[in-house]
């Protein structure tokens, strides 16, 4: 009896699609792995994201915190009072400077420190405790 069986020539040409089968069942395979890598890419970078959120919130409360104490320990005047208060000691008006030997007396210009200096010069040089010399001071601007 007489066997058939498929020619040689047909086996030939099923070759290249079964090579393409191949191939597609292999970048099928290739597709879903890029799909993963991207997924897990994407949840790592999240939780980067959400540490470095965590540390910017934890860096924000430690200096809120720190700045609140020095507010609270601190026994400093504001600044914009220190110079609301005080008055020239010549002419009464809103003093920006103080005499820069003795610091207790302030004034509003060089000129009203001059005018006021020989009144002043007794009490700022005993202060000072140097009562033989007789020295006359320019304003010094505090800031």
């Amino acid at each position: 009896m007489y066997h058939l069986s498929s020619p040689p020539v047909l086996a030939e040409a099923n070759l290249p699609f079964e090579r393409m089968k191949s191939f597609c069942t292999q970048l099928t395979k290739m597709v879903q792995e890029m799909r993963k890598c991207i997924v897990e890419t994407q949840e790592m970078h999240n939780r980067q994201l959400e540490c470095m959120q965590r540390e910017r919130d934890a860096a924000i409360l430690t200096v809120t915190q720190l700045e609140q104490e020095q507010s609270i320990n601190s026994n400093c005047i504001p600044p914009g009072s220190i110079h609301a208060n005080k008055k020239c000691a010549n002419c009464n008006r809103e003093a920006l400077a103080e005499c820069s030997l003795c610091r207790r007396t302030p004034y509003c210009s060089t000129f009203c420190q001059r005018k006021d200096w020989i009144t002043h010069q007794n009490e700022c040089v005993r202060s000072t405790q140097e009562p033989t010399h007789q020295i006359m001071l320019i304003v010094d601007e505090t800031q």
